[in-house]
Formats: C-alpha cells, sequence, structure tokens
C-alpha cells in the first residue's frame, strides 16, 4: 500500500510540474504583431487589451518610480501619445481576426481616448455598449491634490463579436480590488484577483481560451489558469516573462 501511496504521488508530482512548465510557455516573449500571424484564426473566446495607454503620473508615486525604473533598464517601452493611436486599430484588428464567431474583448483606456477607442472597434466589427466596466481600487492619486480629486478607478470597455453571453448574467460592472502598490512586477500591473473577477464574469468556463495581447506581468494567464481556462499572453520583455515563470513555478497551481 505504501509503494502505492509513493508512486501515486510521484507521478502527481510530474503531472504538475508538467502543467506548471505548459503554463510558463503560455507566456510568450516578442511582438503582438508579429506573433498574431502565427495563431489560428477564431480561437479564442476573451481578449484583455491592456497597452499601457499614455498618462501623466503623479512624481513622487509608488508607480512612478517602479516606470522610472523599468524604463532605464529597457523592460518597459513607453509610447506616444501619436504612437498609442497608430498601434490601436491594427490591435483591435487582430484581436478581431484572432477571436472565435462569438467572442469579448476587454480594452483598459483612459477617458481622452475614449471616443478613438469606440470608433476603432466599432470600425473592425465589434458591438459595443453604452456600460463601462471599471476597476474600484478603493485608493487613487492625483496631480494636484488641492484642485483635483483622486482618481479611485480604472475604466474598461468590453466590447462583442458576434453574440456573445455574459456567463455570470446580472454580474455588476464595478469590480473592488486594492491594488498592491510595491512589488510589483509590472509598473501599471492588474491584480490576479480583479482579473479573475472580470474573467469569471464573461467567459470564465473550464477550457476557454484567453488572448492577453500586451501581457505585462502575466496576471490575467494566471487568473485564467485560476478559473481552469487556458491561455496566451504576449509581451516584449524578457524579464516580464521570467518574472512571470518564478510566480508559476513558486505558487500554487490553480490558486495564484
Amino acid at each position: 500500500v505504501k509503494a502505492t501511496v509513493e508512486q501515486k504521488e510521484e507521478n502527481e508530482d510530474v503531472s504538475l510540474k508538467s502543467a506548471k512548465e505548459q503554463l510558463c510557455r503560455s507566456f510568450m516573449q516578442g511582438n503582438f504583431f508579429d506573433l498574431a500571424g502565427q495563431m489560428d484564426k477564431k480561437s479564442f473566446h476573451i481578449v484583455n487589451h491592456d497597452i499601457d495607454y499614455p498618462i501623466d503620473i503623479e512624481e513622487n508615486s509608488e508607480q512612478h518610480k517602479k516606470l522610472s525604473k523599468d524604463l532605464k533598464s529597457g523592460d518597459y517601452n513607453r509610447l506616444s501619445k501619436k504612437d498609442y493611436k497608430k498601434l490601436l486599430p491594427e490591435s483591435f484588428a487582430l484581436s478581431h481576426d484572432l477571436l472565435q464567431k462569438d467572442g469579448w474583448i476587454i480594452v483598459w483606456f483612459g477617458f481622452e481616448y475614449y471616443d478613438f477607442i469606440i470608433k476603432q472597434l466599432k470600425k473592425v466589427g465589434f458591438t459595443t455598449g453604452h456600460t463601462l466596466g471599471y476597476w474600484y481600487k478603493g485608493m487613487g492619486n492625483t496631480q494636484s491634490i488641492k484642485t483635483q480629486l483622486r482618481n479611485e478607478i480604472e475604466p474598461f470597455i468590453y466590447a462583442r463579436k458576434g453574440t456573445p453571453q455574459l456567463i455570470k448574467p446580472g454580474t455588476g460592472n464595478v469590480f473592488l480590488q486594492n491594488p498592491k502598490p510595491k512589488d510589483k512586477t509590472h509598473p501599471y500591473e492588474k491584480p490576479v484577483a480583479l482579473m479573475q473577477a472580470i474573467l469569471d464574469a464573461f467567459t470564465g468556463i473550464e477550457g476557454q481560451l484567453l488572448l492577453d495581447c500586451f501581457a505585462g506581468s502575466g496576471h490575467a494567464l494566471l487568473a485564467a489558469n485560476n478559473l481552469q481556462m487556458s491561455g496566451v499572453g504576449i509581451d516584449l520583455s524578457q524579464r516580464y516573462k521570467d518574472e512571470f515563470e518564478l510566480k508559476v513555478l513558486s505558487g500554487e497551481y490553480g490558486k495564484y
């Protein structure tokens, strides 16, 4: 009996190691616009589109310190407003092609880009509604504490290709999750619990497939894993990929 138990534990260890290695491989280092052409069209159920939009950041914030460090090391590439608007139309078109006939796209954005983003999403075939989603952080920053209220939310647009339906009908559009200002992999990373709650509302079914085209910390991939979904994430930074793999290997599989 003891030998049987030991063999079972050994088999489980091998299986877990293989699963973690597969999750590590789901994060691809490279350029989304190059790698998208190597993927099968109409493969994914949901796209997380989190290309970092140009904004002003409070100089004394932890976010600013992290951003400055990553800019100096070359791990982070900050887009100009002009380049940001150039990349959006192509990335939306590729996302539309890669989604199945009924799929979702989640687009994180700054309010000054709202009209432009809506126009580009519709142009490539997405359908948008009148309701936004919001990440309520419970904390926030402002460039002028004496004249401006702290911004405690980050909005996202959710748009449809075809006629997908929410997996959890009636889900509210505000997702509460405190950010972790320290020990970040990426200056703009989203908490795993936040991404898990969002994915769970839209497509959180075992076996469904996520595309995270600008993966950053890879937290959307970890959230998908927690929901027994599969995913593909892409980012230019090798260090972000390395730190993602460290999280995968050191964490508890399926409970990141």
